[in-house]
Parts: C-alpha cells; structure tokens; sequence
C-alpha cells in the first residue's frame, strides 16, 4: 500500500530523477514511464533534457533540482523547522545548495538562475539514497524519502562550517533539538567533527549543556 503522501509518480523515486536512472532502475527501456509525455506540468515538470522533478516541491527544493544539486546548509535547516534559520535566509533569499565538486554544467545552470544561490562543494558524508533506495522504500509501504535535499545533519555540518555565525549557531541547534529533529548524541557528533575554530566558538557562544555533556564521550 503506498504512502497517502504520494502525490506524484516521480514521489517513488524521490521526487527527482534522469531518464537513465530510470532506465537503469527497471532494466528496460520499455518500462521507463516518459513522465513529461503523460503527466506534463500537472504532477511532474521537465527541468531539462531527460530530467524530471514533483511539480509539488516547494521553490528552493525546483530550484536545487533545476540546477542540478542538491538542497543544503540553512535553506535545509530553514525547511527542517528551524526559525533561526530561516531568518538567516530572509536578508539574501539566498537558496543554498551543493554542488558536485568539478560540475561546471551545474555551475553554469546556478549563475542562470534569477534568484541568488550560494554554491557550497564539499562532498557530502551523509548523501541522499539512491534511486532504488527510494523506490524501495515506496513499495515496502513507507513514505516518500527526497532526494533532493541533503539529510538534516549533512546540511548543519555544513552550516556550522560556513554560513552560522556561533551565537546563530548554537540558537539552530536548540531548535533542532527541541523539535526533534536531530538528538543531542547525533548532534554531539556532528559538533565534534566540525573544525577546531567552530568548536570554541560553540561552547563560548553557549552551546547547550546536553550536547556539551554527550561531547565528553568523544575525547
């Protein structure tokens, strides 16, 4: 039985996919749904030759797929349910995304955009799964999983390393812990592999006396 927030056939494979992952996938041309062709811009939209996307996703998650990259830093935070975030995007509206290291396609789709769009090029620790993760993850029963935007910790490592001052920074986390969305052990481990600057300026900004304690497990 399929998640009700199925919305859209491309939701199975993640809300964004190519027409050779799809190919791949099934292993027979015959068997890739030309998504363009028979939904058009009612459920799914074309983004560029051979790659479709959810027409439902919001703005900042149509422009990272249109680029080609991946949702990242605070926009994700921001989507997560963290305010703080959010009023760190209002200034620039800015959409931060991450970029394959060495993709100059994308690069140039990024500069095309009207809306400013803050490159970061790390490769990710934490990537989305794969296309038959999500597809199995649909068929199994369970809810959509983006691949769009990159998973919750990935996007604040990469926030506390370049876009959150430490008075920002420490706020976000304990938005992030009081929602739930992240625990304090899994947000210990990722304070702990964040260079050495970010961590003092965490503790001396006030990170919260939880984490600070679940740190002591890593020394």
């Amino acid at each position: 039985m399929h998640s009700p927030l199925v919305v859209s056939p491309l939701c199975a494979f993640g809300h964004v996919a190519t027409y050779q992952e799809l190919h791949e996938l099934w292993g027979a041309e015959s068997t890739v749904v030309p998504f363009r062709r028979l939904y058009g811009r009612r459920a799914v939209l074309w983004l560029r030759p051979n790659a479709y996307a959810c027409a439902h996703l919001g703005d900042d998650e149509l422009l990272a797929a249109r680029v080609g990259a991946h949702l990242d830093c605070v926009s994700v935070l921001s989507a997560a349910g963290s305010d703080s975030a959010t009023r760190a995007l209002a200034g620039s509206g800015a959409v931060h995304v991450r970029l394959a290291p060495n993709d100059g396609r994308a690069s140039a789709r990024r500069l095309a955009e009207p809306r400013p769009v803050v490159a970061h090029w790390s490769v990710p620790r934490n990537s989305p799964p794969d296309i038959a993760a999500t597809h199995a993850a649909i068929t199994s029963g369970g809810a959509p999983i983006s691949r769009v935007s990159l998973p919750v910790p990935e996007a604040l490592r990469q926030a506390l390393r370049s876009c959150l001052s430490p008075d920002d920074a420490v706020v976000v986390i304990a938005e992030l812990l009081a929602i739930g969305a992240l625990g304090t052990d899994e947000l210990a481990c990722i304070v702990a592999s964040s260079p050495r600057r970010v961590r003092a300026g965490l503790r001396h900004a006030g990170l919260a006396a939880d984490v600070v304690d679940a740190l002591e497990s890593f020394r």
